[in-house]
C-alpha cells in the first residue's frame, strides 16, 4: 500500500479479468473456515475495491478490523486500520486518517515491523503532500527512505526518491528534484522492475520539460512509451505522449508533435481518465495555436474547458452528496435522541398515574408526528438551498470559463502579434480579464457566494500578475496591510480591475533594469471608508509613468467615479496611488 504521487490519481475500473479477481475473493471468503485467510482476504478486497466503490471497500475494511479485534491480533488489527486510514485519505477526512496512520506507526514502531512502518510513513508523507504541508511530508518520506535503505529495498528507497523529488518541485527546487530522481535512475538500472523504471523516466523526463531541457525531455519520454506500451500501461504511455507532444511544440517540431499528438487522441478514446483527456485536449490546443490553425486551437480549447468543467461538477456533485448524507444521519440521530427522551418521560409517568400516562404517551405519538413532519420539512429546505447553492456555484462557474476561453483567445492571438506596443495592449487585456475571472473562481470555490475574501484574492491577483511580468520574488518584495473583509461582487470587482492597473504599473516601469525595490498593498476599512492604496520605491516621476498606460488610468477614473472614491497621485518619492472608497459593500 505505498504510494507515489507524482503522476496524479489513478483510476481504475472493473475490466473482465478484473471482475473475475473479485468473484474469486468473494468465493473464498465464503468457503474459507480459516480465519487468517479470511483476514487477508477482507484486506485484499478493501484494497481492491478502494479505487472503484469507496463505501465497499470501507465495509471490508471494517470487517477487517472487527475479525482482527474478536482473534486479538494485532498485527492484522493495524493493518486494517491502516487500510481504512486509506479510505479516509481518499474521502478528504484527513484529521481521521493522521489518526489512524499514527496510531499504526506506533504499533509497528513498538513492535520494529519495518517494512510496515516504512509504508505507514510513505503513506503518512502522502497524505501531508496532497494538503500543501509539504514540510511535514518531507520528514515522512525521510523517515521511509531511511527505513528501505537499512533493510536494502531498492524498491522502497525509489519510491520515496520520487515522491521527494516532487516536493522539491513543490518547492521550486527542480535542481533537488533531478539529484533525487538521477539517484533513483541508478538505482533502477540493477533492478527488473519495469513499472519503478517507468516511474522514474517520465519524472525525469516532466523535470526536464519544466527546465526546458528539449532533447533530454525527448530522450525519456522516447524511452517510457514503449516501455509502457509493452507492459501494457496505458495511463503511462498516454500522459508521456501528452508531454512528448508539448515538448515537440515547445521545440517548434510542429511534424513530430502532431504525430504524437495523433497517436495520443486514438489512444485516449479507449481510456475513460477525464484528468489525461484534459490535458491532451490542452496540449493539442497549444499546438494548432502555434501552427497557426486557430479554428482547430479553439475546438480543442473548447474541448479541454469542457472537461474541466465536468470534473468540477463532479465533484461539487460528490461533496453534496457527502454533506446530504451527513445531515441525514444527524437528523436521525437527533429523532432518535428525542424519541428516547420521550419514552423515559412516559416510562417514569407510568409509575405515578395510569391515566397520566396515557395522556403522555398521547402527547408523545403526537410529538412524534410533528417531530417527523418538521424533519420531512428540513430535509425539503435543505435540498432546495442546496440546490439553489449548486446553480449558483455553477454560474459562477460558467462565468469564470467563458472569461477564462476569452483569456485564451487573447493569449493565442499575442503570439503572432508582431508590433511591441499591440502586443503589449493584448496582454494587458487579458490581465484585466483574469482578474475578473479570478473574482468569479473565489465565489464558487468558497462557501460564501455573495462576497470575496479580500486577502486571499488580492494575494492571488498580485501573484498572477507576478507570473505575467516575470518577476522575480527575490528582487520586488511585497508587503501586504489587509484587513479581514469579504466584499460584495458588485464592489470587489472595479476594486479589482483597479489593483490590476496599479500593480502592473509598478511591476511594467517602477524598477527598470533589474533594479531591487518594494512595493506595499493596503485595503482597509476605515470609519465609513474603505482605503485603498499602492507604493512602491522606484523611480519615482518619469516619462513613462506619466504618460502609461493611458487607458489604464482613464479606466481608474471611471471606476472610482462609480465608487464615489477621492483618488490621489503621487510620484515624488517612488510611486504612491491611494483612493479612499465611499461607496461598497460588505458581506
Amino acid at each position: 500500500m505505498r504510494s507515489i504521487f507524482h503522476f496524479g490519481i489513478l483510476l481504475c475500473g472493473l475490466s473482465g479479468s478484473a471482475q473475475i479477481q473479485f468473484d474469486s475473493l468473494h468465493q473464498l471468503l465464503a468457503i474459507s473456515s480459516s480465519d487468517s485467510i479470511k483476514q487477508e482476504v477482507l484486506l485484499e478486497l478493501s484494497w481492491q475495491y478502494s479505487f472503484s466503490n469507496v463505501d465497499t471497500s470501507e465495509y471490508f475494511a471494517r470487517q477487517g478490523i472487527a475479525l482482527a479485534t474478536e482473534r486479538m491480533n494485532q498485527r492484522d488489527l493495524a493493518s486494517s486500520k491502516e487500510m481504512l486510514a486509506i479510505i479516509y485519505d481518499i474521502r478528504g477526512s484527513i484529521d481521521e486518517s493522521a489518526s489512524l496512520y499514527l496510531e499504526v506507526a506506533t504499533y509497528y514502531e513498538s513492535h520494529h515491523a519495518l517494512s510496515e512502518l516504512s509504508s505507514t510513513y510513505n503513506n503518512l508523507g502522502t497524505l501531508f503532500f496532497n494538503n500543501d504541508e509539504v514540510e511535514k511530508a518531507g520528514v515522512y518520506f525521510e523517515k521511509s527512505m531511511a527505513i528501505d535503505v537499512s533493510q536494502g529495498d531498492s524498491l522502497g528507497v525509489v519510491a520515496s526518491l520520487i515522491n521527494l523529488a516532487s516536493i522539491a518541485n513543490r518547492m521550486g527546487n527542480t535542481r533537488a528534484a533531478n539529484q533525487y530522481l538521477m539517484r533513483g535512475k541508478r538505482i533502477v538500472s540493477e533492478i527488473s522492475n519495469s513499472w519503478t523504471k517507468r516511474s522514474v523516466y517520465e519524472a525525469l523526463a516532466n523535470n526536464h520539460f519544466y527546465e526546458k531541457n528539449n532533447d533530454s525531455a525527448v530522450y525519456y519520454y522516447e524511452t517510457v512509451i514503449p516501455l509502457s506500451n509493452d507492459a501494457g500501461d496505458t495511463h503511462t504511455e498516454l500522459s508521456s505522449m501528452i508531454g512528448l507532444t508539448l515538448t515537440y511544440t515547445s521545440s517548434r517540431n510542429y511534424p513530430k508533435a502532431l504525430r504524437i499528438f495523433q497517436r495520443a487522441e486514438i489512444i485516449s478514446a479507449d481510456h475513460s481518465e477525464a484528468y489525461l483527456t484534459r490535458a491532451l485536449y490542452n496540449a493539442g490546443a497549444d499546438l494548432f495555436a502555434q501552427m497557426g490553425k486557430f479554428e482547430q486551437a479553439y475546438k480543442y480549447q473548447t474541448h479541454y474547458l469542457a472537461v474541466s468543467d465536468s470534473i468540477t461538477k463532479e465533484e461539487r456533485i460528490g461533496k453534496i452528496n457527502e454533506l446530504e448524507q451527513k445531515y441525514q444521519s444527524e437528523q436521525s440521530q437527533k429523532e432518535i435522541a428525542e424519541l428516547e427522551i420521550e419514552n423515559q418521560k412516559s416510562r417514569n409517568q407510568r409509575n405515578i398515574l395510569f391515566l397520566a400516562s396515557g395522556l403522555v404517551v398521547l402527547g408523545a405519538a403526537f410529538l412524534i408526528v410533528l417531530l417527523k413532519s418538521k424533519s420531512k420539512s428540513n430535509q425539503v429546505i435543505s435540498k432546495s438551498l442546496s440546490e439553489k447553492e449548486t446553480l449558483l456555484k455553477e454560474i459562477h462557474h460558467r462565468v469564470k470559463n467563458n472569461l477564462q476561453v476569452i483569456s485564451s483567445l487573447l493569449s493565442l492571438q499575442s503570439r503572432y502579434i508582431e508590433d511591441e506596443k499591440a502586443q503589449a495592449a493584448v496582454n494587458e487585456g487579458q490581465n484585466r480579464v483574469k482578474s475578473m475571472a479570478l473574482i468569479h473562481q473565489k465565489l464558487y470555490q468558497n462557501n460564501n457566494l455573495l462576497g470575496v475574501e479580500v486577502i486571499d484574492y488580492v494575494k492571488n491577483l498580485t501573484a498572477t500578475l507576478k507570473d505575467a511580468y516575470g518577476i522575480d520574488t527575490d528582487r520586488i518584495s511585497i508587503d501586504y496591510e489587509l484587513d479581514d473583509l469579504k466584499i460584495d461582487v458588485d464592489t470587489i470587482i472595479p476594486i479589482g480591475l483597479i489593483l490590476n492597473e496599479l500593480i502592473s504599473n509598478s511591476f511594467k516601469y517602477a524598477f527598470p533594469d533589474n533594479r531591487e525595490g518594494s512595493m506595499r498593498i493596503v485595503l482597509r476599512k476605515l470609519n465609513r471608508e474603505l482605503e485603498l492604496r499602492v507604493t512602491d520605491d522606484g523611480v519615482g516621476s518619469t516619462k513613462e509613468i506619466e504618460k502609461s498606460n493611458s487607458f489604464g488610468m482613464r479606466m481608474i477614473q471611471s471606476l472610482a467615479l462609480k465608487l464615489e472614491a477621492r483618488v490621489n497621485f503621487n510620484f515624488e518619492k517612488g510611486a504612491d496611488a491611494s483612493l479612499l472608497i465611499s461607496s461598497f459593500k460588505l458581506v
